[in-house]
């Protein structure tokens, strides 16, 4: 900027040169007048239209380098952070972009889905910003980009971080899918004869860990239970499941899992169930709360239970036939017209229990699904 020049008529003028300035400047004027110190001040938009290229980078002026990006720390350990920061400039001389600019930064891990956390969008102020990447989950490489537009003209940067591999620290069960199967030869549409078991492996940081071999073993193979493998390898969020295919044997089993690498870190599955899911003699039961009811009150309500050998939850193909020697099942309010064997209104099903008005001969049978609840009638 040129010296003011003062004027007789009290204005003052000066003339501003960009002189590489790109973005928003500040323009002050200041005086001081019988003492009295005064001051003005105004911006000025630089637009970089005039055959400047703006571009993202490090450093400024003689040491600017476009593409780049300045990080702290390029060799991270699992689970660590690090501060990033970028320039935007002109290409041609190194000066910065004034004007406040998005900068948006992303993160791509080349080993794993997990690609970490990073801040971004985030608004540059002088011409610079900064920003921080915490890995989380990545081990190995990690490719950091910064984009940003001005003027219609996109410009990039990035940069490299190499992540340290995390340290196993432990081994969760997840999920046995589902927890109670078939027997060899029982199976049906919803009663599989094998269940999914899934395991995680932890860092020490609770970030998932993949690669790593993980084995698998039974706490019994009796009646021949199996696994479809012995080990796995856990995925990019620490995942790794087997399969137990039911023996010919009702009972209970479960999956340890031991990391190959350190069997001090183990986890052992919940309980898995194989049993036929068909009802037997004794896993049945009948019940009432008022065996002695007084004249037309009828019986109610008597529970049925019933489990397959293993006390397991039958399956709901199964089916319970009850009968009654009485002359109404179940028992309704006397009417002026004799009994009749077909309903007086059609059957009401609710869960655990089958109502229905209707007059019964003797020996009459019901049926309703079978399960491990008690079921009611009236």
């Amino acid at each position: 900027m040129t010296s003011p020049v003062s004027t007789s008529d009290g204005t003052v003028t000066a003339t501003y040169n960009a002189a590489g300035c790109l973005g928003t400047d500040l323009v002050q004027a200041a005086t001081t007048v019988d003492g009295t110190a005064l001051s003005v001040s105004d911006t000025v938009t630089v637009l970089a239209t005039s055959g400047a290229t703006i571009s993202l980078g490090t450093g400024s002026g003689g040491s600017f380098s476009a593409g780049d990006l300045d990080i702290a720390i390029t060799s991270l350990s699992a689970g660590g952070t690090t501060g990033i920061t970028v320039n935007l400039a002109d290409s041609d001389n190194g000066n910065l972009y004034q004007t406040p600019t998005a900068i948006t930064f992303t993160a791509n891990c080349t080993t794993s889905t997990n690609h970490g956390s990073i801040d971004s969008p985030v608004a540059s102020s002088g011409g610079s910003v900064s920003t921080d990447y915490t890995a989380l989950g990545c081990n190995g490489d990690v490719t950091i980009t910064a984009s940003a537009t001005v003027d219609g003209e996109a410009t990039t940067a990035t940069g490299t971080i190499t992540v340290a591999v995390g340290t196993a620290n432990s081994l969760q069960f997840v999920s046995a899918d589902p927890a109670n199967i078939a027997l060899q030869g029982y199976s049906t549409g919803d009663r599989p004869e094998v269940s999914t078991v899934t395991f995680k492996l932890l860092d020490t940081d609770n970030n998932p860990l993949q690669g790593e071999l993980v084995n698998f073993t039974l706490n019994t193979g009796v009646g021949g239970i199996t696994l479809t493998s012995a080990s796995g390898t856990t995925n990019a969020s620490g995942l790794v499941t087997t399969k137990v295919n039911s023996g010919n044997v009702a009972t209970t089993v479960r999956v340890t899992a031991t990391l190959d690498s350190d069997n001090t870190i183990a986890t052992q599955s919940d309980t898995l169930t194989i049993s036929t899911g068909i009802a037997d003699q004794n896993s049945f039961s009948i019940a009432s709360n008022r065996l002695s009811p007084e004249a037309l009150i009828h019986n109610g309500p008597t529970d049925i239970e019933s489990c397959d050998e293993a006390n397991a939850q039958c399956s709901q193909i199964s089916m319970i036939a009850s009968t009654t020697s009485t002359t109404r099942f179940p028992m309704a309010l006397p009417s002026t017209s004799p009994p009749r064997a077909e309903p007086s209104s059609p059957p009401v099903k609710q869960p655990g229990r089958l109502f229905s008005l209707v007059d019964v001969q003797p020996t009459e049978t019901w049926r309703w699904p079978c399960d491990h609840t008690s079921h009611s009638y009236r």
